[in-house]
């Protein structure tokens, strides 16, 4: 009796509380058909490379239905293209917790996390190069005589060179199909501020800026600073350096009212003889010939200076990685790169003997001969015996062309961003692709890049641009929505240039870096103050340029290469386009020479006429 009490009570608890809830977990109501509209406008947004647009459409793509697994393998090529590699990231591991055997999508996971974990912005750099006569370079005719008498130093920003030729008493400006001449009492160096403004610098101490107005030069302001200086460098737009071999001190001098900021001079050698400097941000390399030393100075900053041990150095420049280059009067020109334990080393010394000035138009560097008739190029290359890796947006698909021989080609533009311009131009470039599961052959063009430049300028400075496209940031923070702005008003411009003294982190530069290798921007600076190494190493490897002059306007802001290619993919006319994502994602690699491109885009022929 006593067991059946139990077992009766035991089963009235049973009945009476179940061992499981009735209440049945229910799924979120979704809304397909509007999911997949607003996937398509999403879609269309990346087209057109309405980056922040697209990622809204596709969050309420999402939000109508959290099932639409291929919204966020859209909205992390979305990401991917506005410089949110972590979001990217975060969104491809959810995709691939559904579809763990989509390989393409592994694929773009691993760049990206190759990208984000590896710091491209240090690339090692080689040389590699020709020498022509100086007339044949610049396309002069038959007609117009070059030479200097007694070549001192010169410049170069962009296509234009400058010598100064102390003995001619004239300064000379070489751009392409061109040569002009303007008289200069004794000129011993010149040095570009940005495209039509240079300041030359005279024996006598005299300093005056000149502005290329097309068919003159006008003269904008002139002053003075210590007699015999032999080279001029910018720190800033308000701050430069010029070194004094018989003063034996590097000047610094506020600009342009060219008010004493002190000297320098090193405790240790001999008598100091500095004659090239070259700045770097804050750092100032300068040669001291007489002491066989090369001395790397932080300006504004309470840190020993660095010296390397170079024979005879006449002539300094940093060169399009952030290495430093060392013209001797011996005839050789030693190349300086920093390893990763942050030592300064000899990694290579070329032959040029009859060099005897150097200079830099952004990824090339020039050396002039003797006579100023003819110039050494050096073109700089990827250092990696492995190569060069990146990652490129593909936008502005079109497949309404037909190839005769091949049927069907669907047609993608693509900007490179790359700090070694000049070597991808040289480069005959081979394209491989995969779409619909099938590799398909293709061509790469060239194109004619859209030769847009917007500026972001702190507010104070704000009256010192005269141009059309810019925006202003004061606070840390505003970056992204001030590159929103106006890439929204201009998508694809090709150049941004960012006021130094803008309120930005690193954190916001580096969104900015992303942005603009993904997007082949180059990134340049306006050094309204001195720029930071960051912000320094950042410009260099994205083909960027530092501005030092105290205002700026449109006709500036030139000189760049162009970036702008178009792949040719083809492909049978008789393909279907309908499918997921991952069925009809088209992986492109582009490669020339030692530097890789990938690249990943969705394509719907359907949805493109």
């Amino acid at each position: 009796m006593r067991f059946l009490g139990v077992l009766f009570f035991c089963a009235s608890l049973l009945i009476s509380r179940p061992a499981f809830s009735q209440e049945l977990v229910q799924p979120p109501q979704t809304d397909r058909l509007g999911s997949e509209k607003l996937f398509f406008e999403a879609y269309k947004a990346l087209l057109d490379r309405r980056y922040w647009d697209a990622e809204e459409l596709t969050d309420m793509s999402l939000s109508a239905d959290p099932y639409n697994i291929d919204g966020y393998l859209l909205r992390a090529l979305i990401r991917q293209n506005k410089g949110d590699l972590n979001g990217s990231m975060t969104d491809l591991r959810s995709y691939l917790e559904v579809r763990p055997r989509d390989h393409t999508a592994k694929k773009i996971l691993s760049a990206i996390e190759e990208v984000y974990s590896n710091d491209s912005r240090y690339n090692p750099t080689d040389y590699a190069g020709y020498k022509q006569p100086l007339k044949l370079f610049f396309e002069l005719s038959p007609r117009t005589s070059v030479g200097t008498i007694g070549l001192s130093d010169g410049s170069s920003f962009g296509s234009k060179v400058g010598l100064a030729d102390s003995l001619a008493d004239q300064v000379q400006i070489l751009e392409p199909g061109r040569m002009r001449n303007i008289a200069f009492s004794g000129p011993s160096d010149l040095l570009f501020l940005s495209y039509s403004r240079f300041v030359v610098l005279g024996k006598d101490g005299a300093l005056v800026e000149f502005e290329d107005q097309g068919e003159e030069f006008v003269t904008i302001r002139s002053g003075d600073v210590r007699s015999g200086s032999d080279s001029v460098a910018f720190l800033s737009s308000s701050v430069l350096a010029v070194s004094s071999p018989l003063g034996r001190k590097i000047d610094f001098y506020s600009y342009p009212d060219l008010n004493s900021l002190g000297s320098w001079s090193p405790e240790e050698g001999d008598l100091f003889e500095p004659r090239g400097i070259a700045a770097r941000g804050g750092t100032l390399a300068i040669s001291d010939r007489r002491n066989d030393r090369v001395y790397l100075l932080s300006w504004g900053k309470e840190v020993p200076y660095i010296s390397l041990e170079v024979s005879t150095p006449r002539s300094v420049i940093w060169g399009p990685t952030g290495d430093l280059l060392v013209l001797s009067d011996n005839g050789f020109l030693s190349v300086f790169s920093m390893d990763m334990s942050k030592e300064w080393l000899e990694v290579d010394r070329i032959a040029v003997p009859e060099a005897l000035c150097l200079l830099k138009s952004q990824d090339r560097i020039f050396l002039i001969s003797s006579d100023g008739r003819d110039i050494t190029v050096l073109e700089a290359v990827p250092g990696k015996k492995e190569g060069l890796i990146l990652a490129t947006g593909l936008f502005g698909p079109k497949t309404d062309t037909i190839n005769e021989d091949t049927g069907q080609v669907v047609e993608v533009s693509v900007s490179l961003s790359s700090p070694f311009t000049s070597y991808i131009h040289s480069q005959r470039g081979v394209l491989s692709s995969v779409w619909q599961d099938t590799m398909k052959g293709g061509r790469i063009f060239e194109a004619k890049g859209r030769d847009l430049t917007a500026v972001i300028v702190a507010p104070e400075n704000r009256y010192k641009f005269n141009g059309d496209l810019w925006d202003s940031v004061s606070e840390i923070g505003e970056l992204e929505r001030s590159v929103r702005k106006i890439w929204e008003q201009n998508p694809g411009f090709s150049q941004i240039v960012v006021d130094s003294e803008i309120q930005a982190n690193e954190d916001d530069f580096l969104w900015l870096f992303n942005f603009c290798k993904i997007n082949g921007v180059s990134l340049s600076v306006w050094g309204t103050k001195t720029p930071s190494d960051f912000l320094i190493s950042v410009l260099e490897n994205t083909g960027g340029n530092v501005y030092y002059s105290e205002s700026l306007s449109d006709g500036d802001l030139k000189g760049l290469k162009t970036k702008s290619f178009v792949f040719n993919i083809f492909y049978p006319e008789t393909i279907s386009s309908s499918g997921y994502p991952s069925k009809n994602m088209l992986s492109t690699i582009a490669d020339f020479g030692m530097i890789s491109y990938r690249g990943w885009l969705p394509i719907w022929p359907d949805m493109l006429r």
